[in-house]
């Protein structure tokens, strides 16, 4: 764990409310089977997606702050998106969230107008 991981304690209701600030975050926090999920595909997407499962929602939203801040700096899919989030500073992981829905929007958008003048 880096050193700023270590000095940032992030609590799973600053995880939850992160989460619940994004668009759909009804599918990535919901009750199944008796037993709350967080999946973390808000961050890393669908591809590197895991699902944290416990009896109580801030129960299993802690077991992916753990899981994160195992990540930073980690050479995977999951860690290169933890880390060039800035995890766990949440302030920044917000921005780079929004950035992100930005970016894929713009995709949307540049595509659009292409297929508009024939490219």
């Amino acid at each position: 764990m880096s050193e700023q991981s270590e000095r940032m304690e992030i609590t799973s209701t600053d995880l939850l409310a992160l989460i619940r600030s994004e668009p759909d975050a009804d599918k990535y926090i919901f009750r199944w089977n008796g037993e709350w999920h967080v999946t973390q595909e808000w961050l890393v997407g669908a591809f590197a997606g895991r699902s944290f499962v416990a009896a109580t929602l801030a129960e299993a939203a802690a077991e992916q702050v753990a899981y994160l801040n195992r990540h930073v700096g980690h050479d995977s899919i999951v860690g290169m998106c933890v880390t060039e989030s800035g995890w766990p500073d949440l302030g920044r992981v917000k921005a780079w969230l929004v950035a992100q829905h930005d970016d894929a929007n713009n995709s949307i958008t540049d595509m659009a107008a292409a297929e508009r003048v024939g490219i």
